[in-house]
Parts: structure tokens; C-alpha cells; sequence
């Protein structure tokens, strides 16, 4: 209880855009036993500032236990500056 089994899942994909494009972010996921693993935005893409698909397969997150997976997140920090994103269609995919 608590968690959600990733492990039949291959990728994590959204759809995303930025305010004026280029806004940097973080993309993390935790297991219940506090496994994490962070990903830079900047080793993924440059965020648009129209609607794109982004697809990450869950092999990047390295460490942490798919099938204990706690949570996954989208964060911010004071390098990033400033900036806004919109997130759309969050998925697990096959």
C-alpha cells in the first residue's frame, strides 16, 4: 500500500510547453524505500514554448525500484530561475 507498480511500464511520457520556452526543470521518482533519481530537463530537451511530447523511458531512472514506485515529481530549483510550464496527458506507457 503506498505505492504503484511501474515495472510493466517501459516509458514515462507528458506533453508540455513553456511560457516564453527554455524554462529549465526537474523530473524525479522515488521508491518506498527513498530511492531517487532527478533528471535535468536540460539532458532531455529545451522546452518549447509550443505544446511538444516529451517520452522518458523509465531505464533513466536508474536505482530506483519500479515496482515500489512512491511517487514521481516535476520540481524547481534557484538555479532554474524563473519561469512557468504546462503539463498535459501524464502517463505510464507501454
Amino acid at each position: 500500500e503506498g505505492h504503484f507498480d511501474a515495472s510493466a511500464y517501459q516509458s514515462f511520457s507528458f506533453w508540455l510547453r513553456g511560457a516564453s520556452g527554455g524554462e529549465p526543470f526537474q523530473l524525479g521518482m522515488r521508491d518506498i524505500n527513498g530511492a531517487e533519481t532527478i533528471l535535468e530537463s536540460s539532458t532531455l530537451l529545451l522546452v518549447p514554448a509550443e505544446w511538444t511530447q516529451l517520452t522518458v523511458p523509465l531505464s533513466s531512472f536508474s536505482g530506483v525500484n519500479l515496482a515500489l514506485l512512491e511517487n514521481f515529481h516535476f520540481g524547481f530549483n534557484k538555479e532554474h530561475g524563473s519561469g512557468a510550464l504546462c503539463l498535459d496527458e501524464i502517463s505510464f506507457d507501454r
